[in-house]
């Protein structure tokens, strides 16, 4: 219902964030995927541009190493759960 909203959000928080704190956000955003079905945050997270964001960090290589590694995580529990999320 609100799941527009709490992504933009997180894309908000993300851009703003200082390095330290986006550890939490991708830890937030991961147990949201592992808790929520695809169908709650699959359509939201594309909308709010918030994969866009986390994939445009992987592809730019401006991010560190557990970032990568938690990016990578994300990425990997978003496509595991269902083959068509939307």
């Amino acid at each position: 219902m609100y799941g527009r909203q709490l992504f933009d959000a997180l894309v908000s928080a993300l851009t703003k964030a200082v390095k330290t704190n986006v550890k939490e956000i991708l830890t937030l955003i991961n147990l949201i995927i592992q808790l929520g079905q695809p169908s709650l945050w699959g359509e939201p997270m594309h909308a709010s541009g918030l994969f866009a964001l986390l994939a445009k960090g992987l592809i730019d290589d401006k991010v560190g190493c557990l970032s990568v590694s938690r990016r990578l995580r994300f990425i990997d529990n978003y496509l595991g759960p269902c083959p068509y999320p939307y």
